[in-house]
């Protein structure tokens, strides 16, 4: 169960007293329940806009969705409530908020226990991105406290999902953050598709299914084989508008343009559940329940398991391994490919 109230599972440290374990906790408790009075979140607050009834519904939409996943691993359901959930204009987006993460279009901040978003006028987009911050929020997490300068504790994010962090030195370092963000968006791609699949998905995301599929059978029939038919139908795209007409107009260009992102990330992540699951056909049920194993980690926090799996599919230390490679992506999947 959250700790207290809060995203946080668990809070690690030596010597923490009970008072100072509570005080910690009931700070993120805080934070948690009262974003308006956050003094953190002040700057925030002054720009973000009122959500529309809509916003609000996929939200709910989102997070019904991600408690039903933690459902099949046991853990009871954890809902973020949509004041949690702060939307930005376009424009004051833009102009560079002074503030954590701002060159992104979204994020999700432990300490401040809330998600920020740009506004984006597309419900398909809108949905994907807030799915992909709430499995972030919905993530096993867990704060590491350290003492510094005497008595006085410091917390940090120490286990975010699949992604860890390590004091080393002055910086320290991120372990599994590529894999963390790979997993999080292709369970993100994965609730996009299955809209799509779904025989009534989301009556907020009809149209924009609609009007994808309208245009990838148009493209098939009239276009097949060329670039325009392979952009349309490019499966890493999710959301686009046609300007003009096919077998009409000569000038034809595809905009509003959605696509899947952690392109890269995931490929890596897909290229090591594929390798895995060649290593261990034998006593695997199949390809699905190796993404599951990392699923079930992310939500959990026990990479034990998949960790035992893979150093003893490669050999010790491969798992070890391959988070310390998180600072150089290139050398990273080269040693995924290697395996």
């Amino acid at each position: 169960m959250k700790e207290n109230f809060s995203s946080i599972d668990r809070l690690y440290g030596k010597d923490v007293a009970a008072e100072e374990r509570k005080e910690i906790l009931s700070m993120y408790k805080k934070n948690f329940e009262d974003q308006v009075n956050h003094e953190a979140f002040q700057e925030l607050l002054m720009q973000e806009r009122e959500k529309t009834k809509e916003e609000i519904e996929l939200i709910v939409f989102c997070n019904e969705k991600i408690n039903a996943l933690r459902g099949k691993y046991g853990l009871e359901p954890f809902t973020i409530p949509e004041s949690n959930f702060h939307i930005v204009p376009m424009e004051k987006w833009k102009e560079g908020m002074d503030y954590e993460k701002s060159n992104t279009a979204a994020f999700f901040s432990n300490s401040l226990q809330g998600v920020a978003a740009m506004e984006i006028d597309n419900p398909l987009a809108f949905a994907k991105g807030a799915y992909h911050e709430l499995i972030h929020f919905h993530g096993y997490q867990a704060l590491m406290v350290a003492e510094r300068e005497g008595r006085k504790l410091k917390d940090y994010d120490y286990r975010f999902g699949m992604g860890m962090f390590k004091e080393r030195g002055e910086e320290g370092q991120f372990y599994f953050e590529n894999m963390n963000e790979a997993l999080t968006e292709e369970l993100a791609k994965r609730f996009i598709e299955n809209e799509y699949a779904s025989e009534n998905p989301h009556p907020l995301l009809q149209k924009g299914i609609q009007t994808i599929r309208n245009l990838q059978e148009e493209a098939k029939e009239k276009v097949s084989g060329s670039d325009l038919e392979k952009s349309i139908t490019n499966p890493e795209l999710y959301y686009a508008l046609l300007h003009g007409r096919i077998g009409i107009d000569e000038d034809l260009t595809l905009g509003n343009q959605y696509f899947f992102s952690y392109k890269k990330q995931r490929s890596i992540l897909n290229t090591l559940i594929d390798t895995l699951y060649e290593h261990n056909k034998e006593n695997c049920e199949g390809r699905e329940a190796i993404f599951d194993m990392f699923v079930k980690a992310h939500f959990t926090g026990n990479i034990y398991e998949l960790g035992k799996m893979i150093d003893r599919s490669f050999g010790k230390g491969t798992f070890r391994k391959i988070g310390e490679l998180d600072e150089n992506i290139e050398e990273q999947e080269q040693f995924i490919k290697s395996l």
